[in-house]
């Protein structure tokens, strides 16, 4: 084998690998939620905390045109529209936006990141911002939380599906072509 044959096929099975261990994490990510989920009354949810774990990878950039946070010149024709416009087009896309900017939020929780972007910069918004609203009470876990000595993945397939974990993690950027992205369905 030439040395170049070689170099690239190390290069492969190192990019392999890590796609391997990518996936792993984000499936980890994605059922860490569930699976240790004791009570969410203490998880306080906010504009700002939606924001920062929903909104931030584009709105903090500016991908693909997406208005910043705090940049009125960004904000100033999208505020014009008014703020149920633009929630509506945070819920069913705009533009580049995929539908609920790819993640799976409710409508409140849309509207409190709208509501959140607004207020930064400068605008009034309909009804208040709620910031630190308990999210309802979860029933708790039935069996005892017991500590385990090795780290273990579960991954629970009663609850998370590869279509759910797609529409939860993959589809902002396999929907659009983000980042020049695969989109699903392409065969190339």
């Amino acid at each position: 084998m030439s040395q170049s044959k070689h170099k690239s096929s190390v290069m492969g099975i190192i990019f392999g690998f890590g796609i391997v261990i990518a996936f792993f994490i984000v499936v980890f990510m994605v059922g860490k939620d569930d699976v240790i989920e004791v009570s969410e009354s203490v998880v306080q949810h906010s504009g700002k905390a939606i924001y920062e774990k929903s909104c931030v990878v584009c709105h903090e950039a500016g991908l693909l045109n997406a208005p910043k946070l705090g940049n009125k010149t960004d904000w100033e024709n999208r505020i014009i529209k008014g703020e149920e416009v633009l929630l509506q087009n945070a819920i069913n896309g705009f533009s580049s936006m995929p539908p609920r900017g790819g993640a799976s939020l409710n409508d409140e929780k849309l509207r409190l990141a709208v509501q959140y972007m607004l207020v930064n910069v400068g605008t009034s918004v309909s009804k208040p911002v709620v910031e630190n609203t308990p999210a309802p009470v979860k029933q708790a876990v039935s069996q005892p939380v017991t500590p385990v000595k090795q780290s273990v993945v579960t991954v629970d397939t009663n609850q998370h599906s590869g279509e759910q974990v797609y529409n939860r993690v993959c589809m902002a950027c396999h929907n659009t072509g983000l980042l020049n992205a695969p989109k699903l369905g392409d065969k190339a």
